[in-house]
C-alpha cells in the first residue's frame, strides 16, 4: 500500500479554510485514493468519485470548480491533476522516474505539457519524461517537377529493415549485449567428466542431483591431471567409498565435491596405487565387502640421461 506525504498545515491554509465542508472532504480523497499515481495526474471517472466518497454525482463538477487553481479537472478525458501534489512527495531520483512512467498512461499532451512546465517552473523538479515523436509524411515538388517527401528522412533514421537507429542509440551496450545470441563453447574435459558421472551412477544405482555442479567441479580433474581416464576415477571412488568412513557416511554427490580437495591422488586418478593411502585406511580394509581394485601400473622411467 503506497503512503502518501501530507503536510500538516492543511487546515491553516486560507484556501483550504474558506472552502465548504464537502469540498474539503473531496480534496482529500483526491490526495489519498488509490487511483492517484506518483505524479498527482491521473485518469478517474465523476462516477467513480460518486462511489467511493458517497458525494452526489451531479454536485461534483461544481465542488471540483471550487478547487481550483489546487485542482485541475479535465472534463473531456475524465483527468485530475493534484498540481502540488509531486511537491509534499519524496523527489528521490527513482520516485520522480516512476511519476515519468505514469505520464505514459496519460492520452493528452497538453496535460502533461503542463505537468511537466509547472513542476519545472514553480517548484524547479524536473521530471525525465520523453515525448514520443510521430513522424508525418508532407509530399512537396520541387522546381523540376520532381516530387519529395519528408518520409525520407524518416527512412534515414531507420535501417533497411525498419529498425530506428535513434532506439538504437539510446540503448545501453549491456542490453545491447544481453540481446545479442550467445555462443556456446564446450569447455576442456567436459565430456570425460560426463563419463565419470554416468558410470557412478551406474554403480550406485540412482540419479545424481546437482548433475551439473558436480560435472563442473570433476571436469578439472581432467584437466589438471592429462592421464586419468573416467575408468581410473571410478577405481578410486570406489575404494574411498569401501576404506574410507569419511567417504561412506556420506551420498555420492557430497562425496565426490568433497574428494579432489580431500584425496589429490583421487584427483590424480591414482589412489589404489598410493600404499601410503592403503596404509592409513589399512584397519578399514578388513570390513567384509571391501573393495580391492587392481594397481596400476606406472611406466618405468627411462634411463637415457642424455
Amino acid at each position: 500500500m503506497p503512503e502518501r506525504g501530507f503536510n500538516t498545515e492543511f487546515w491553516a491554509d486560507s484556501f483550504i479554510q474558506q472552502l465548504p465542508q464537502e469540498a474539503r472532504y473531496l480534496y482529500i480523497y483526491l490526495w489519498t485514493n488509490e487511483h492517484c499515481n506518483q505524479a498527482g495526474l491521473y485518469e478517474i471517472t465523476l462516477r467513480q468519485i460518486a462511489f467511493e466518497t458517497e458525494l452526489p454525482k451531479e454536485k461534483l463538477p461544481e465542488l471540483l470548480q471550487m478547487l481550483e487553481p489546487k485542482v485541475r479537472w479535465y472534463k473531456e478525458h475524465d483527468l485530475i491533476w493534484v498540481k502540488n501534489f509531486l511537491k509534499r512527495q519524496s523527489k528521490s531520483p527513482k520516485f520522480l522516474t516512476a511519476a515519468a512512467k505514469c505520464l505514459n498512461s496519460i492520452h493528452h499532451n497538453g496535460a502533461i505539457k503542463e505537468f511537466l512546465d509547472y513542476n519545472l517552473e514553480k517548484y524547479s523538479i524536473s521530471i525525465p519524461y520523453r515525448y514520443s515523436i510521430d513522424t508525418v509524411s508532407i509530399p512537396s515538388v520541387s522546381s523540376s517537377g520532381a516530387v519529395s517527401s519528408s518520409s525520407a528522412s524518416a527512412k534515414a533514421e531507420k535501417g533497411c529493415g525498419g529498425e530506428d537507429i535513434l532506439a538504437k542509440k539510446t540503448t545501453s551496450p549491456q542490453k545491447l549485449a544481453d540481446q545479442m545470441p550467445k555462443r556456446t563453447r564446450a569447455k576442456p574435459k567436459q565430456q570425460e567428466a560426463g563419463v565419470f558421472l554416468d558410470k557412478v551412477e551406474q554403480y550406485i544405482g540412482v540419479k545424481l542431483v546437482q548433475r551439473a555442479k558436480l560435472q563442473g567441479a570433476v571436469r578439472p580433474v581432467f584437466v589438471k591431471f592429462p592421464d586419468t581416464t573416467p575408468e581410473k576415477l571410478l577405481e578410486c571412488f570406489k575404494w574411498l567409498k569401501s576404506n574410507d568412513p569419511f567417504c561412506r557416511s556420506r551420498d555420492s554427490p557430497a562425496t565426490i565435491m568433497s574428494l579432489p580437495a580431500k584425496y589429490p591422488e583421487w584427483a590424480a586418478g591414482k589412489l589404489p596405487a598410493y600404499g601410503g593411502k592403503e596404509e592409513r585406511h589399512g584397519e578399514h580394509r578388513q570390513d567384509a565387502g571391501a573393495y580391492e581394485p587392481p594397481k596400476w601400473e606406472e611406466a618405468p622411467e627411462s634411463d637415457d640421461t642424455s
